[in-house]
């Protein structure tokens, strides 16, 4: 059965290097994939849908981009990595991960962007 939860950055590594290196880069060394995440640290939120200890997809808030717009102090956020493993496709895991990660940003009040001009990739 799957569930949906906000994880740490830490708490979900292992299971986020597993599923970025199957989707996004099979070519390439799993240590490759893992040596990025030590690198990068810019998520806000990290919703996963879990099958028992398994990751079966994943979606990130980038962390918000504070901004000051008519003298209010504004954070405008972006979803990344979005990603599910092929043998959970097409069963709504997204569409419920939008769900929690838009319903986070309304609580934080961020703002949803969605980037065109900024580079969001992983490899």
């Amino acid at each position: 059965m799957i569930e949906y939860q906000l994880l740490e950055s830490e708490d979900a590594k292992d299971g986020r290097v597993e599923l970025f290196w199957r989707c996004f880069a099979p070519e390439k060394k799993k240590e490759e994939v893992e040596k990025w995440f030590d690198e990068v640290k810019n998520n806000q939120g990290l919703f996963c849908a879990m099958d028992g200890d398994r990751m079966a997809a994943h979606m990130a808030i980038v962390e918000p981009l504070e901004n000051r717009i008519r003298g209010a102090n504004l954070s405008f956020g972006g979803i990344g990595g979005v990603t599910t493993l092929p043998q959970y496709r097409r069963q709504g895991l997204i569409r419920g991960l939008f769900r929690q990660a838009f319903d986070f940003m309304n609580e934080q009040n961020i703002i949803f962007f969605c980037p065109s001009s900024l580079q969001f990739s992983i490899l």
